[in-house]
């Protein structure tokens, strides 16, 4: 019973609120007739490298290796992606073996990554209360269970993420192998990398890139091809069947969505540097990285799969939503847009859906896109959850200033 009586009011409405969203979204999103998709895509071109044939020459042509299948359209990855990605995509291996492999390493990985959360949770404080958040986001994702429905390695690559950042302050080694490793998505690894810079964390950012350059070379080896043309091969392969969004300026380039790609990297730099330049003063590591997790989602090419580093954010807004408990109206302010968003972030995947107005939730929006197409909706979707998070941004930067005035972080 004594138990029972630490249970606070709060600690039971977001536990509740959090579960039940949870399991209505896994359940719709299983009942859904998906198969992993992006598992055999990804495992045929990393197989190709490893038979010395460059898979971005021979997209959609007849099968050349009779156990992985034709180049599909869409598929790409840099040289390095395209023989690290073999760790976790299995190309070696037949479709049901590799696809068992990458079963049992999504397990694997969330271990790993809930025991590492807790070694540096006690390290640095945080407690349990903390601890507890980031086992029940982690084991009700509704990230974590889409990434792996759909068989993309998003999930894990945010894994290797955390792994790195949990490792930053005391081993070099681990934390450049674990970046080197999340740069097969680049997308979602880069602003990490410029962060890195920031924190003067070079070595890291060192170890990772040759490690990156050593598996390039070794890849365009193994094709017998130069490096720089795998590079501009990936570069022409028009990875995503241009079915998602390119960044936060898509929609400003309804003609050709790629386009948008680099404009949008380019905004999404400017707000990160932004982001730095005012909150540099800021010493805590969890705080620091915040900025460019919601960047990764914002900047450049973006499917679903790589939401779960959202996780981050989460449990730094709800370490401060707990650390003050002032009853100011500015605090109450604050609380509520820490809360707010814990919620938007764990719930992106849904969110996305749900602001698209069909298949995922009840279509009570659906009146809104009627005239839109498929990748009309992903792209209006996406980019108000866009400016949702450079919202979250923004009013993050005033946050942390404010708490760190308060000396609460």
């Amino acid at each position: 019973m004594s138990i029972f009586k630490k249970i606070k009011p709060i600690d039971l409405f977001i536990t509740c609120t959090f579960a039940i969203f949870s399991i209505i979204c896994i359940y719709v999103y299983a009942s859904r007739d998906l198969y992993p998709m992006d598992f055999d895509g990804n495992r045929i071109i990393c197989g190709y490298v490893l038979n010395g044939i460059n898979p971005l020459k021979h997209i959609n042509e007849t099968s050349l290796i009779d156990y992985l299948g034709v180049v599909p359209y869409g598929y790409g990855n840099l040289p390095y992606g395209l023989l690290l990605g073999n760790l976790f995509y299995f190309g070696f291996f037949n479709y049901t073996q590799a696809l068992l492999l990458y079963k049992i390493l999504t397990v694997i990985f969330i271990v790993i990554t809930l025991v590492l959360a807790k070694r540096y949770f006690v390290k640095h404080n945080y407690g349990n209360r903390i601890y507890y958040y980031f086992v029940l986001f982690t084991l009700l994702s509704i990230n974590i269970f889409g990434s792996y429905r759909i068989g993309n390695i998003g999930h894990i690559i945010c894994m290797l993420i955390l792994i790195m950042i949990f490792f930053i302050d005391e081993n070099t080694i681990i934390s450049g192998i674990a970046l080197s490793l999340a740069m097969i998505k680049p997308q979602v690894a880069f602003p990490f990398v410029i962060t890195l810079l920031f924190m003067k964390r070079i070595k890291v950012v060192m170890l990772a890139a040759a490690i990156d350059v050593l598996a390039s070379i070794i890849c365009a080896m193994l094709v017998k091809e130069s490096v720089i043309s795998m590079f501009l091969d990936f570069f022409s392969a028009q990875v995503g069947l241009g079915t998602t969004s390119y960044g936060i300026l898509t929609m400003f380039f309804p003609k050709n969505y790629y386009e948008a790609l680099f404009p949008s990297m380019t905004c999404g730099m400017i707000i990160l540097i932004t982001s730095h330049i005012f909150t540099k003063e800021i010493n805590n590591t969890l705080c620091i990285f915040v900025f460019p997790t919601l960047v990764a989602n914002i900047w450049s090419y973006s499917w679903n799969s790589d939401y779960y580093i959202l996780i981050l954010p989460t449990i730094v807004f709800l370490y401060l939503y707990f650390r003050n408990d002032s009853k100011s109206r500015i605090n109450i302010f604050i609380k509520t847009f820490l809360l707010t968003n814990v919620y938007f972030l764990l719930f992106i995947w849904a969110a996305r859906r749900l602001f698209r107005g069909y298949d995922f939730l009840p279509p009570f929006l659906g009146g809104l896109y009627q005239d839109k197409g498929y990748i009309e909706r992903i792209v209006f979707s996406n980019t108000i959850t866009y400016f949702m998070i450079v919202f979250c941004i923004l009013i993050s930067i005033f946050v942390f200033r404010y708490y760190h005035k308060k000396e609460i972080i």
